[in-house]
């Protein structure tokens, strides 16, 4: 998944009222976060097809 620029921008938002303002830091947060989310909703959508699937490969 792509997270689109409204999501990066509550992620910078968010990353601003923490405190960090320097770019350098801003962008390397940024990097982590993104990552996080997109690695989590990965697993999320796995999670849920097992569940719904009764863990199950799709055919």
């Amino acid at each position: 998944m792509t997270l689109n620029k409204d999501q990066i921008e509550q992620i910078k938002n968010f990353i601003h009222s923490r405190g960090f303002t320097h770019i350098e830091v801003e962008m390397e947060i940024l990097d982590h976060v993104a990552t996080a989310v997109k690695d989590f909703e990965a697993s999320y959508a796995r999670l849920r097809h097992a569940l719904l699937t009764n863990g199950t490969s799709p055919q």
